[in-house]
C-alpha cells in the first residue's frame, strides 16, 4: 500500500503492528475512513480486510475475527475472498464477500461485525465495486451474470435482506434495463443520481429512491 500526503510518497510493508504485510496478497480496493483520513482499510482477494492508521496496519480481520467467511482453496490456501469495500454516511463499512450466502458484511461504526445473508440470490460467484450511496442505499455488481444488487439499508438497522429489502437490477426492461453485458463500475453524482458503466455504455439511473416502490 503507498500513501501520497504532503507532496511525498510513502509505502506501507514488511512487518507491521497486526502482521506481516509481505505474506499478503492481491490488495484490490482501498476505502478510507471519512471521519479520519488517517484511518482505511484494504480488501485481500485472499486474506480478508486489512485494518491501517497512522501509516501502518494495525489488524487482519478474517474467518476468525469477523463476519468475512472462507470460500475456497487456493493453491492448498485457505482463500477468504473480499472484493468491494465502502463507506456509508454513518460509518459503517460495507465489505463485498463473494462465494457464500453473506454477500456482504459490515462492519460497523461501533467496529462490531455483521454478515448480511442473501442466500435468496442465484448469483454468488462473483461481487464486484460496492459503493453507498447517500440513501444509505449498498450498491453492488454481480459481474457474472450482469446484475446489480441494491440493498435498503432503512435507517441504519440492518434490516433482514429479504426481497422487499433488495433488488436485483437486470437487463430486463422495468427491472434496470442494463445495457450491455458486462456491468464493470458505479458512482452516485452529486445529485443523487447513479452512474452505471458497461462494456456498451453508460447507464443513469436518476430516482434511486424509487427502487423499492
Amino acid at each position: 500500500i503507498s500513501v501520497f500526503a504532503n507532496n511525498n510518497w510513502t509505502t506501507i510493508y514488511g512487518q507491521q503492528p497486526g502482521g506481516n504485510m509481505d505474506t499478503l496478497h492481491d490488495l484490490v480496493t482501498v476505502a478510507v475512513d471519512p471521519r479520519n483520513p488517517n484511518h482505511a482499510f484494504a480488501s485481500s482477494l485472499l486474506n480478508g480486510v486489512l485494518e491501517f492508521n497512522n501509516g501502518a496496519m494495525v489488524k487482519d480481520y478474517n474467518l476468525w475475527n469477523s463476519s468475512i467467511s472462507n470460500q475456497t482453496v487456493v493453491s492448498n490456501y485457505l482463500a477468504e475472498t473480499v472484493t468491494g469495500l465502502a463507506y456509508d454516511t454513518l460509518g459503517n463499512l460495507f465489505v463485498g464477500n463473494p462465494l457464500n450466502d453473506n454477500l456482504l458484511s459490515v462492519r460497523k461504526a461501533n467496529g462490531s461485525w455483521s454478515g448480511l445473508n442473501f442466500s435468496f440470490c442465484t448469483s454468488k460467484n462473483s461481487v464486484g465495486q460496492v459503493i453507498c450511496t447517500s440513501l444509505n442505499q449498498a450498491w453492488a455488481i454481480f459481474p457474472d451474470n450482469n446484475q446489480i444488487l441494491v440493498y435498503n439499508n432503512v435507517n441504519g438497522q440492518f434490516p433482514l435482506p429479504d426481497a422487499s429489502k433488495t433488488k436485483l437490477l437486470s437487463s430486463n426492461v422495468g427491472n434496470g434495463n442494463l445495457t450491455g453485458g458486462i456491468q464493470i463500475c458505479m458512482a452516485e453524482d452529486k445529485n443523487g443520481a447513479i452512474w452505471l458503466g458497461t462494456d456498451n455504455g453508460i447507464v443513469v439511473i436518476y430516482n434511486p429512491s424509487n427502487i423499492f416502490n
